[in-house]
């Protein structure tokens, strides 16, 4: 009774109101985990002991494992024993710092292990491991003698993205009440190349990510390595698990089929796409990538599909594929066709699904033109009609030749000028139809929205004049939510359109140039290109952090929002397809602990071979990270010693003669060479902390934790802090001291912290807190004070005697500084609007 009502009390803390559990006293947790069918992921151990749990999940070559060790003892041992298996960097250890706290975004973890037997009073508290445990994942714990496994449900406030535009219905509106304005990473990855120079408009995230439950889908360029944005020749179709970012397996595409924004669905737990040039449309099973069914009659090029023409919808149990000339259904679980339905020399285009009104909508237009259906943008110049279908049998229900395309005089005082309506999105909206045409770069030449009357048909009202048409004021795209319609500008136009009166109301204006990105929303939040999200006031805030790819979104769910990569430099941003998140700042970690004096012998790791990498899908994302992808750091020479980091294995190594003399393992990459200052080398990890070790044989010195708390969150594959130090510069103001910065970005988790130590003892000679609040935006958006232009943390280095941070230009950014100057000056120039326009 005792052992079952210590289960029920770590659960009930938590109101988990479904529940999934399974007691076994037989196995211990590598068995559970098999049972539990996860494939991948990270692996969180709590409380590790000999190393032999990670080391045994490593192996398999699809997990992360990070361990939680109570001592540096436990932790030097498990080392040794994961590293001598090969698998160091696939598993890897830490000590437990803060026992109040698990170090870790919230929702990270795929599986959570803890033997809360053996942990006794260390035992982490009830709602931190389900904190850490993230949806539909596993917690694995020990309580009186027995191993048990429960899984973690989904609250039902979280939403998915199955689509390019969220839903069958075209509407890029989410119903996540989770998400709000971003505070902190949670994963990244850099496996899209990005040159960062050119036409940024001419840099393809291709379709983007989609987002099932704990699975996001990407469609990515493998080629890492490319410096040229033309260099897009190795795609390929990748599943991640959606809170971490581990990859789960990859699938070849050609490069024909890829980057098809409306041609990629994961829903259901499987994902459709075509593979192939000349292959037909196939489910994947969304957890291992392996084909399931194909769909017969959906040849790729025997329909001659192009970008926009190929379009897939799934809507319950039905499949709606665009073909360019026809559309068919299939029923979605056995592939088996129910209808389809095509006019004779006529194009269908942009089918949307209204699942509760049981219809299709598409275009009909007539070949021919530049373009037939837009290019970033839905648009359409040749449309003749808007139809309607029935779901169920393919019946025509009518048919609406009255917003047919036609040239429109837009007044604009040139005499005899006319433009081409191009209407190209379709939204359901209850007892209506809500037709958009955009007008917009590489969209349609004359903006058009109208209400049709789901029912019959009938137009209630059309407009060719709903804004004016003005260089990045033009609409792009259009969504439905709360009664009414919004499109939106680049500069942060918004109109509301109200569908019976056909009111056009401009609500939002001029307050920042979110640039070409998709207008998406949730029931609380409008998202703009550029982490801005105003709230039902009309205002908000933006954080200028990140934003995702022209011509993309910003897409909320699963509680977080998630980017594509760019190559605009509109911003000062990180870049890639990551998930960012609202998560809170941790509580500081105290400041007896935050610094730590080396004490005992040296603990030298056998090391593995210099550049062996594990197999297997994890590892292969570690050479493709931006500032760490490289095997080894260059050697530096200290007398006859040479010190090499073995960046992914977080191991620095004195060598003489190419043999190991003595190894030194952090808690995350080094990324950078140690600095030299009479016989101790200086470093730093990306796991937030500066280490100090004696040259002659490894001995800690000296380890200060510079970051503000312990948080991990994933990047390419491994676990790095919130605030990583990247590597230590000498200290332009005192030669026996080093400068070292933690941080990613200034508007994120709190920002930066700079500082000077003494590299003898590890005293702090100075610090810095460098932090930029993001920008207010009053109701309405009219003098909204927002600064683009910052930094992203790097590697310190000294220019002029001055501290310079960030890699300039695109990629990250400038910022100087001198020792001398005040925190409250160097936060008032970040804060500072630029003199001129960048």
């Amino acid at each position: 009774m005792q052992m079952q009502s210590k289960t029920i009390s770590l659960l009930s803390a938590c109101a988990w109101a479904v529940l999934c559990a399974a007691a076994s006293g037989q196995g211990g947790p590598v068995d559970l985990l098999t049972k539990t069918n996860i494939s991948g992921g990270l692996i969180v151990h709590v409380g590790v002991t000999d190393g032999q749990l990670e080391a045994e999940v490593a192996d398999r070559g699809r997990y992360l494992v990070h361990g939680l060790a109570v001592d540096n003892g436990l932790r030097e041992r498990a080392q040794e024993a994961i590293t001598i298996k090969g698998v160091y960097g696939l598993a890897s250890v830490a000590t437990w710092h803060d026992r109040n706290r698990l170090p870790y975004a919230s929702n990270l973890a795929t599986v959570v292990v803890a033997d809360l037997d053996a942990l006794g009073s260390a035992a982490p508290g009830q709602l931190e491991l389900v904190r850490v445990v993230a949806p539909e994942g596993a917690l694995i714990v020990k309580t009186e003698g027995k191993w048990r496994v429960t899984r973690k449900p989904r609250p039902a406030t979280m939403d998915d993205w199955k689509h390019f535009d969220h839903g069958a219905d075209g509407n890029p509106v989410s119903q996540d009440v989770l998400v709000a304005p971003i505070r902190q990473q949670q994963w990244i990855t850099g496996v899209q190349p990005n040159p960062f120079e050119g036409n940024p408009a001419g840099y393809s995230p291709g379709a983007g990510v989609r987002i099932w439950n704990r699975y996001a889908v990407v469609d990515v360029n493998d080629a890492y390595a490319a410096t040229r944005a033309n260099d897009r020749d190795t795609w390929v179709l990748q599943g991640r698990d959606a809170f971490n970012g581990i990859p789960l397996w990859t699938v070849p595409r050609d490069r024909v089929v890829s980057g098809r924004r409306w041609s990629l669905v994961a829903a259901d737990g499987e994902v459709f796409a075509w593979l192939e040039r000349d292959g037909q449309l196939t489910a994947l099973d969304i957890t291992t990538g392996k084909p399931i069914r194909k769909y017969p009659g959906t040849g790729y090029a025997e329909n001659g599909l192009r970008e926009e023409t190929a379009c897939v919808r799934v809507a319950g149990d039905r499949l709606v594929v665009g073909l360019r000339e026809r559309i068919a259904c299939f029923d979605r679980r056995s592939g088996r066709p129910c209808w389809s339905v095509a006019r004779e020399g006529k194009l269908l285009l942009g089918a949307v699904v209204d699942e509760g009104g049981g219809r299709v909508y598409c275009l009909v237009a007539k070949p021919g033109g530049r373009r037939e259906f837009g290019g970033r943008w839905p648009t359409n110049q040749n449309t003749e009609a808007l139809l309607a279908i029935d779901l169920s049998d393919g019946r025509t229900l009518w048919e609406c030749k009255d917003v047919a395309s036609r040239d429109v005089d837009r007044k604009d005082g040139k005499p005899g000028r006319l433009y081409r309506r191009g209407p190209g999105q379709i939204v359901p909206a209850g007892s209506h139809v809500i037709l958009f045409g955009s007008c917009a770069i590489s969209g349609g030449n004359s903006p058009y929205i109208a209400t049709i009357d789901a029912k019959t048909g009938s137009v209630l009202h059309q407009t060719d004049e709903p804004f004016r048409q003005n260089y990045n004021v033009w609409g792009y795209n259009v969504l439905w939510r709360d009664g009414a319609a919004w499109f939106a500008g680049a500069f942060t136009n918004v109109w509301r359109y109200q569908p019976t009166s056909g009111h056009v109301e401009r609500v939002i204006i001029n307050s920042w140039n979110q640039r070409c990105t998709r207008f998406t929303a949730t029931p609380r939040y409008f998202l703009f290109g550029q982490s801005a999200y105003y709230d039902k006031s009309l205002g908000g805030e933006q954080v200028c952090a990140a934003r995702s790819g022209c011509a993309m979104g910003n897409i909320p769910a699963n509680g977080m929002t998630y980017f594509t990569p760019n190559a605009c430099g509109c911003i000062t941003q990180v870049r890639g397809f990551q998930a960012m998140t609202s998560d809170p700042l941790p509580k500081p970690l105290a400041a007896g602990r935050r610094f730590v004096r080396g004490a005992g012998k040296p603990a030298t790791i056998p090391a593995a071979a210099p550049d062996q990498m594990p197999p297997g899908p994890v590892a292969e994302e570690w050479l493709k990270q931006w500032r760490a992808g490289r095997t080894r750091t260059e050697p530096v020479k200290t007398g006859d010693l040479e010190l090499v980091a073995v960046v992914h294995q977080h191991r620095l190594e004195g060598r003489r003669d190419g043999k190991v003399l003595w190894s030194f393992v952090s808690d995350a990459r080094i990324s950078t060479p140690p600095v030299v200052v009479a016989g101790v080398a200086v470093f730093g990890s990306h796991d937030g902390w500066v280490y100090a070790v004696k040259v002659n044989d490894g001995l800690l010195q000296w380890k200060y934790l510079l970051a503000p708390a312990e948080r991990y969150v994933c990047v390419n594959g491994q676990l790095e802090s919130s605030w990583p130090v990247y590597g230590v510069c000498p200290d332009p103001s005192d030669s026996g001291s080093v400068v070292a910065s933690a941080g990613t970005h200034v508007e994120l988790a709190g920002g930066v912290t700079v500082a000077a130590f003494e590299a003898a003892t590890g005293e702090v000679r100075w610090k810095k807190h460098l932090a930029k609040r993001p920008g207010k935006v009053p109701p309405g958006g009219r003098n909204a004070r927002i600064v683009g232009h910052s930094f992203i943390n790097s590697l310190p280095r000294i220019v002029d005697g001055q501290i310079v941070l960030g890699d300039g230009g695109r990629k990250g950014g400038y910022f100087a500084f001198r020792p001398e100057d005040s925190v409250q000056e160097l936060n008032e120039r970040l804060a500072s609007p630029p003199e001129k326009k960048r």
